[in-house]
């Protein structure tokens, strides 16, 4: 298969500017999550003591809030994916095309070359 015919992806080179993995600082998951504190909602009491109406709407918007980012997060999600199966398909599509292709040219001209031996002689 002739390189022409693969698609070509974009490259970064080092001296574009472009932050990339490399250039972050390394730090792990585990020692990440015992640095960061995490963030406190006003919860439900335990036994007995009432939220005020203040804290209650700070706890269902939080809830709101999570189930907006969540959806949201999903619809984003889906959507990569899906490009990425798109791109993916068309991708393959396009090298097996050109592959077939290659190999029925090959062949015809084997066929070519086959025939004009057996006419010369």
């Amino acid at each position: 298969m002739t390189n022409e015919l693969l698609r070509k992806e974009p490259t970064i080179a080092h001296y574009d500017d472009i932050p990339v993995l490399n250039d972050r600082i390394n730090v792990s998951w585990d020692k990440l999550s015992r640095v960061l504190e995490p963030v406190r909602m006003p919860t439900m009491p335990q036994e007995g003591g009432a939220l005020s109406d203040k804290e209650m709407a700070l706890v269902l918007a939080g809830d709101r809030i999570a189930e907006n980012v969540s959806a949201q997060m999903d619809d984003i999600l889906s959507m990569a994916i899906n490009n990425s199966y798109h791109r993916l398909r068309a991708d393959l599509t396009n090298q097996l095309r050109a592959a077939v292709k290659e190999a029925v040219h090959e062949e015809i001209e084997k066929i070519v070359q086959s025939d004009k031996r057996s006419t010369l002689s």
